[in-house]
């Protein structure tokens, strides 16, 4: 969506440029204050991970379903397992050690240490989940929509909608996006999120059939045995 709200603010300011003699219904002002987030601090702000977790989301990517899985030990180790690659991060002082996935089972890349940043680089489908309010969650306006239960999890769910149609001077535009959210409770973890988008210009859809979408589907705290480097 990010992209999509990206071009029609670009066609936004073109046609602005070009029409705005004869659009008295065209303001800038108007336009970005109605896409301002002024109620997003309903949402969670903090997340607290557990000290040790195995969380897996589901989500469809190019029409097929995947998994990503991230798992943390007691000794702070942690494991990580995508559609594409699978990590061991090796705790090592105040560093890692990056061990990866074969058919044989988990070698290190290397002997040197990297850090919690480059560990979350590497493991970014899952942190897109736990925490998408990283991104962005300033745009729209959010209403609470009750409580859930995902997982076993109780969760608290947010509804934030954007939206705005214009006319400029006989170049009509409008869009709007509803996106879903359930929170854990107790963590403030994402557990689940779905959108629905309708992007229009002169009465043709502009959307890229992106929907974007994924729920938890297990969440453990107790039973958690990370794999080892053979």
């Amino acid at each position: 969506m990010k992209k999509i709200i990206a071009v029609v603010l670009t066609v936004v300011l073109l046609c602005g440029s070009f029409v705005v003699a004869n659009a008295s219904d065209f303001g800038l002002s108007d336009l970005f204050g109605s896409m301002y987030n002024d109620s997003s601090n309903k949402m969670p702000k903090n997340i607290t991970m557990p000290k040790k977790f195995s969380i897996t989301y589901e989500y469809v990517e190019n029409g097929k379903f995947r998994e990503v899985t991230m798992e943390k030990g007691e000794d702070e180790n942690y494991h990580y397992k995508d559609s594409e690659d699978e990590y061991l991060f090796v705790k090592d002082g105040k560093g890692y050690k990056i061990a990866i996935g074969t058919v044989n089972g988990f070698a290190y890349k290397n002997n040197d240490k990297y850090t919690f940043d480059h560990v979350k680089e590497l493991t970014q489908k899952f942190w897109a989940c736990a925490t998408p309010l990283d991104d962005d969650f300033t745009m729209g306006t959010t209403t609470e929509e009750g409580t859930g239960e995902i997982c076993g999890r109780k969760t608290n769910k947010y509804k934030v909608d954007l939206g705005f149609g214009y006319n400029f001077g006989g170049y009509s535009m409008s869009m709007s996006e509803a996106t879903f959210y359930d929170f854990d409770q107790d963590t403030g973890i994402c557990l689940a999120s779905s959108s629905n988008e309708d992007v229009s210009v002169m009465g043709m859809n502009a959307g890229d059939g992106e929907q974007a979408g994924f729920e938890c589907t297990r969440f453990e705290l107790n039973d958690v045995t990370l794999p080892k480097v053979d």
